[in-house]
C-alpha cells in the first residue's frame, strides 16, 4: 500500500500589507490567512490580496477553456485550414492556427488574424505565414511588422495613414542580407593581409 503524499506547503510574500502562507491538504483545498499587525487596516487588504492568490492557485481539472494548446484545438484548426496548410504550419510556425486572411505583402507572405479571444492568447491573435521556407523576421516589411506587434490597429491594406505615407521616392524594402552572399561589402584599395591558398597541381609523368 502506497503512503499518502501530503501536498507541499507554499510560502509566499504577497507584499508589505500582509504576511501568511497557503496550506494544502488531501482534498486539494487551499486556505490563505495572515495579516501584518504593524500596519493598521491591513486585514481587509490582506484578505483581498490573498483571495486573488488563492483563486489563481485553484485549478479545476475539468476546465479546459484556457488550454490554448489542447488536442481538441489542434484538431479543430486542422479541419478548418486543411491538412496541407496544417502540415505547413507545423513545419514553419510550429502550431495549428486558423483565422481570417487579412492581406499579403510584396514578398508573398500571408497575414492572418483570429478575432475570437477564446481561441488564442492575448498578443498571439495575429501571425504571418512566410512565402519562403528558409525565413527570418526581416522578411516582414515595416508596415506589416507594426501591425503584427499591435502598434497599428488596421492592416496596411486598410490603414489610411499607411497608404498616405507611401511616397514614390522611397527605396523598395528588402530583407537583411547579413551573413549571406548578398551582404554589403565596402570597396577597399588596401591590399589584403591574408591570401587564399590556391593548390597547384603538376602533370603526371
Amino acid at each position: 500500500m502506497q503512503d499518502i503524499v501530503q501536498p507541499p506547503r507554499l510560502n509566499f510574500n504577497p507584499g508589505p500589507f500582509c504576511t501568511g502562507e497557503i496550506d494544502g491538504d488531501n482534498d486539494g483545498s487551499r486556505v490563505a490567512t495572515g495579516a501584518n499587525p504593524r500596519i493598521p487596516g491591513t486585514p481587509e487588504r490582506c484578505t483581498s490580496h490573498l483571495t486573488a492568490i488563492t483563486r489563481h492557485l485553484t485549478v479545476d481539472d475539468n476546465d479546459h477553456s484556457d488550454n490554448m494548446s489542447s488536442l481538441a484545438r489542434t484538431i479543430r484548426h486542422a479541419r478548418q485550414v486543411g491538412l496541407k496548410e496544417w502540415f505547413y504550419q507545423l513545419n514553419t510556425i510550429g502550431d495549428a492556427k486558423s483565422g481570417v486572411f487579412v492581406g499579403k505583402d510584396q514578398f508573398g507572405n500571408r497575414y492572418f488574424q483570429q478575432y475570437d479571444a477564446k481561441e488564442e492568447l492575448p498578443g498571439r491573435q495575429r501571425w504571418v505565414l512566410y512565402e519562403q521556407y528558409d525565413f527570418n523576421a526581416s522578411q516582414v516589411p515595416r508596415e506589416w511588422a507594426s501591425w503584427l506587434t499591435h502598434i497599428r490597429m488596421e492592416p496596411p491594406t486598410n490603414d489610411p495613414v499607411v497608404k498616405a505615407s507611401e511616397q514614390p521616392w522611397q527605396v523598395p524594402y528588402f530583407e537583411n542580407l547579413t551573413g549571406t552572399r548578398g551582404r554589403f561589402n565596402t570597396y577597399s584599395t588596401v591590399k589584403p593581409k591574408l591570401e587564399a591558398w590556391v593548390p597547384k597541381t603538376k602533370p603526371r609523368a
